[in-house]
């Protein structure tokens, strides 16, 4: 029975977690699989092929890759800086959400902009700009939101795709067909982009917590030897400490 790392790439929460578990674990020879959403890690037990693992992580819409442990230090700082660069990436995107769904919010409910039922040009100027604004700032959660529904997996990521479009297309339906709606009709553009502007800040503070984290546990790793020294009949030679195996007698 052996012990296997892999690195698994595409989770979003906690349902993306208990997918791949449920995958591993209907492999024939697996004995447990546990995975890790912080670290996107996964750790399987059992007489098993690694490519046979990251097959099925594969079939329900993931990736993945062999971890080695004698990689790891290289890992978590290459995973650091990425981190870093999406963090970057996650606040334009809420900067670009939140510069047109506050005064758009502002707008809206102080009575500034006409009814829809008497002049519908400056809503269709609305309802394009929020487009552009969602496929931009919420381009990635479409994309991720479509591998889903492809997989039959659905995740958060699938909700906020949902909920913001819901709200662009009803408020396209109301500005594009007014008298059907009443003088009731009203527009909701301001909770897609504004959706958008908050998951964004919601994912940047995670990704900066995991980063806090990710160094701690660089830092741990820096302390960990890189040599063993491995006794074979009665010679003492020194290995990396990847190479030692089960059995092995080290000093």
């Amino acid at each position: 029975m052996t012990v296997q790392h892999f690195t698994i790439t595409g989770m979003k929460c906690g349902g993306c977690v208990h997918k791949v578990e449920q995958a591993i674990c209907s492999l024939d020879g697996v004995t447990r699989a546990s995975v890790n959403l912080a670290d996107r890690g996964a750790m399987v037990v059992g007489d098993v092929d690694s490519e046979k693992v990251l097959d099925a992580v594969r079939k329900v819409g993931y990736s993945g890759q062999v971890r080695h442990i004698d990689q790891e230090a290289q890992r978590i700082v290459e995973e650091a800086a990425a981190m870093k660069k999406e963090g970057r990436r996650l606040i334009i995107n809420a900067l670009v959400a939140g510069a047109l769904g506050v005064p758009l919010m502002v707008l809206m409910h102080t009575g500034v902009l006409p009814p829809v039922a008497e002049n519908q040009i400056p809503w269709f100027v609305i309802a394009a700009a929020v487009a552009a604004v969602m496929a931009l700032a919420g381009g990635s959660i479409y994309a991720d939101a479509w591998r889903s529904v492809r997989y039959l997996s659905p995740n958060m990521n699938t909700l906020i795709a949902m909920g913001t479009l819901a709200a662009w297309i009803y408020s396209t339906t109301v500005v594009a067909m007014p008298a059907v709606f009443g003088p009731y009709a009203h527009p909701y553009y301001e909770a897609a982009v504004l959706i958008l502007c908050l998951v964004s800040i919601g994912n940047a503070l995670e990704l900066r917590a995991r980063g806090h984290a990710t160094g701690a546990i660089q830092k741990l790793l820096n302390l960990a030897p890189k040599y063993a020294y491995k006794f074979n009949n009665g010679q003492e030679t020194r290995v990396l400490l990847s190479e030692v195996e089960v059995g092995d007698q080290v000093r």
